[in-house]
């Protein structure tokens, strides 16, 4: 299997090569250069485990699978019960939340926590800085670039309440598409990146769509999403066969992807704005490159598309959507929380409300717990609630924080600081 880069099809790849280097030094991301097709009667009855272990043979050689030890990494990732699936009415919820951090990140960053063991960098919204905080809390030399006041005062405590030297929580004045945008200018061998520019991480996450494809019956699915990165992993498994009926992601008022696979226009001129929903704050949504690169099948295509994009901010794309979209404001989150908690004693995040509130879908994606955002549920729960969440997780909620507040123009700054720490 070779890979190449969205923006330029010259230069082809090994697996090797890109899980070390995520992003292609033209700023393209990396894909392969067939998607293959799955066998599903042959993993039909497979577990997670071995549903991992078979897309991964897909997507390397012989030598490299044994040579990265994938069989060894995947049983030492995914001991327990991974996921969890639950009824209301006609609907199932998928939780894919069910890790160590309580979001579905950890899913993936468990497994690259067993690859890379030092000089990690990420940007973060919340979910995959908690995520990296607890599984790479004994690596050396790991950085977490996050928008400062843009995180639920719990995930902030989850990343900020590591203050070993080793550790590097960078906290931006400004919002997540400013981490990124730094994280992305680190062109450099020496750093690793978990974000889901990560072709692995893209790989894991679209094993468990195929994994709840194979198990369940129900074909409408709806998703989530901010970077569009879990949404892609979905997108992925449906190119490899799994042939969910229909597929709809799902954003807050923060609506770029909505517009884009509504009326065909992608514009990042819009500032995103502070939601209850932080992950889904994003308006440049990196993994939607690999998207249009499906679309387009042309390297030139793409480098055309981002650098009218780089000039103007705003651009048409003229080919027809294989995905639907919606989007919900916080009323309506509020009162699909409010609704769920008071007549069927569930409770859920206001990530996954927005899917909830997709009611033609019959697929729900649970991506995060709901105590990851227990200030928001004051006018919800009573205060014996609120009280047994602030005591059940006193630890971090009343920690110590060690972090290093950046301006976002600060750039150079920024990599400079980075650049010292690494050994």
């Amino acid at each position: 299997m070779k890979y190449i880069s969205t923006r330029n099809c010259n230069s082809l790849k090994n697996f090797k090569d890109i899980i070390y280097k995520s992003i292609s030094s033209d700023g393209g991301l990396y894909v392969p250069y067939k998607i293959p097709k799955l066998n599903f009667k042959r993993i039909r009855k497979y577990n997670f485990r071995s549903i991992l272990r078979y897309i991964l043979k897909k997507y390397t050689t012989n030598k490299e699978y044994k040579y990265l030890d994938f069989k060894k990494k995947c049983k030492a990732s995914f001991k327990k019960k991974i996921f969890k699936i639950s009824k209301i009415k006609n609907r199932e919820i998928f939780h894919i939340s069910e890790g160590e951090s309580y979001s579905f990140k950890d899913v993936a960053i468990k497994f690259l926590s067993k690859i890379y063991n030092k000089n990690i960098a990420c940007a973060t919204s919340g979910d995959t800085g908690s995520s990296c905080n607890k599984f790479f809390k004994k690596k050396k030399n790991i950085f977490v670039i996050s928008p400062f006041n843009r995180t639920s005062f719990f995930q902030r405590k989850q990343m900020f309440s590591n203050i070993n030297n080793n550790f590097f929580n960078i906290s931006i004045l400004g919002n997540f598409d400013n981490c990124q945008d730094i994280l992305k200018n680190l062109k450099k061998n020496k750093i690793n990146t978990l974000n889901s520019v990560n072709w692995l991480r893209i790989l894991i996450q679209s094993s468990y769509y195929i994994y709840y494809f194979l198990k369940r019956k129900k074909r409408k699915i709806s998703i989530p999403t901010g970077n569009f990165g879990n949404a892609y992993s979905c997108f992925l498994s449906i190119v490899m066969g799994a042939n969910y009926e229909s597929f709809n992601i799902i954003t807050n008022e923060n609506n770029v992807l909505f517009n884009f696979f509504k009326n065909k226009i992608y514009d990042i001129k819009r500032l995103s704005f502070k939601t209850d929903s932080p992950s889904m704050d994003i308006t440049k949504s990196s993994n939607l490159e690999r998207y249009l690169y499906y679309l387009f099948k042309s390297t030139k295509a793409i480098s055309k598309i981002y650098k009218k994009i780089k000039n103007k901010g705003v651009i048409k794309i003229k080919k027809s959507n294989f995905i639907s979209s919606l989007f919900f404001y916080k009323n309506e989150r509020f009162h699909c929380i409010k609704r769920l908690f008071y007549k069927k004693r569930i409770i859920i995040d206001p990530h996954t409300s927005n899917s909830f509130l997709d009611i033609k879908s019959d697929i729900i994606i649970e991506t995060a717990k709901y105590f990851k955002f227990f200030s928001l549920f004051y006018n919800i729960f009573n205060i014996k609630k609120i009280k047994f969440l602030i005591y059940f997780f006193r630890k971090i909620l009343f920690s110590r924080e060690k972090f290093f507040l950046f301006n976002k123009k600060e750039k150079k700054k920024i990599r400079r600081f980075i650049f010292k720490n690494l050994n």
